[in-house]
């Protein structure tokens, strides 16, 4: 019985990885299932930048495959946002 579970889960592994899916139970705080895309930092950080950003800090993403950080527009501190369709947003103030 400890071996089928062992090789299943080892499969699921497998095909998971060859996805470029990341699932949140390796994810700290996110529930148990969640799907977390492939984006990368290197990738918010520029789409954030060509969005008119500067200064980009602290970027995270969450559970919901969203990446916030900080950035400046026009030489004012913002909180920004990159959504999972990479529209660039500014959070609330």
């Amino acid at each position: 019985m400890f071996a089928k579970s062992f090789l299943i889960a080892i499969t699921v592994l497998t095909l998971s990885a060859g996805t470029g899916i990341a699932y949140a139970d390796d994810s700290p705080g996110c529930p148990a299932g969640t799907k977390i895309d492939a984006s990368s930092m290197d990738q918010a950080r520029s789409k954030i930048k060509k969005a008119g950003f500067a200064n980009i800090q602290a970027l995270k993403k969450g559970c919901d495959n969203f990446w916030h950080g900080t950035a400046l527009e026009n030489g004012t501190p913002v909180n920004v946002a990159l959504t999972p369709q990479g529209q660039v947003l500014k959070e609330g103030n």
